[in-house]
């Protein structure tokens, strides 16, 4: 994990042949306006107050704020500064953040979100920290073998399908239209799951992981836990989140 304290310093090897560009950026990393930080430093810096903001208003994405309630209530609560990391993914490898099982931390890829240009990025660290907490709940709550093919298709599946990355907004539907979204919803969960399997899983072939999801997809897809429904649009999210708050409201 990069920090802040002890990142590499800007290299300073072979100055005088370095181009005029390098040589730019080099005295506007040290002096210009950034107290001698360097890229990766400020970079670090950026994500992490990304993080801390998708915590400070989780309230605002019902997925989110149900699987962090959801983990509390499983005796698996999450701690920002010791369960979320921000490492280096590599410039290429396009990854957003991944729950790794050994260290039971969820990690977030530095580059990807140091480079990206979107508007809304608490939602999309909202998004990525709920894939996560998918893989941390069910890691919490059952018995999972990750280096099981099975049990990882599955849990790719649950993390596309419960994370809000499939989601489409809440706007009311008719009953096609209702029908179409649920297929559209159906067909993205498929799509990143696969995705997301093979990326692990570099060594199997399209056929193989075919074969696999239509094995494990029906009984997956439908475990809905923590929701009580499947959340395919912003409503249902919303919903089911209602309806979590107050499952336990009258116990004694």
């Amino acid at each position: 994990m990069s920090d802040t304290n002890n990142a590499p310093a800007v290299d300073l090897s072979d100055y005088v042949a370095k181009s005029s560009s390098e040589k730019r950026s080099i005295i506007k990393s040290l002096f210009l306006g950034h107290r001698g930080k360097t890229k990766e430093q400020l970079d670090y810096e950026k994500v992490w107050a990304t993080i801390h903001d998708a915590f400070e208003n989780e309230w605002r994405n019902p997925h989110f704020s149900l699987l962090i309630q959801a983990l509390a209530d499983s005796g698996c609560v999450v701690d920002v500064n010791s369960h979320v990391v921000v490492k280096s993914c590599g410039d290429e490898s396009g990854l957003l953040g991944s729950f790794n099982h050994e260290r039971n931390q969820i990690e977030i890829c530095q580059e990807t979100f140091a480079n990206a240009r979107l508007k809304n990025m608490r939602r999309l660290m909202q998004t990525t920290l709920s894939h996560s907490m998918i893989e941390a709940f069910d890691h919490c709550r059952a018995n999972v073998d990750a280096s099981n093919p099975a049990h990882d298709m599955c849990i790719a599946i649950r993390a596309a399908a419960l994370s809000g990355q499939c989601t489409a907004d809440g706007q009311r539907l008719n009953k096609v239209q209702l029908a179409s979204s649920r297929r559209g919803f159906q067909t993205c969960v498929l799509e990143k799951a696969v995705q997301m399997f093979l990326h692990k899983n570099p060594t199997w072939d399209m056929p193989k992981t075919e074969n696999l999801i239509r094995q494990v997809f029906p009984t997956c897809f439908n475990d809905h836990s923590p929701h009580d429904r499947l959340p395919y649009d912003e409503t249902q999210a919303k919903l089911s989140h209602k309806a979590y708050l107050s499952r336990n409201r009258y116990d004694v």
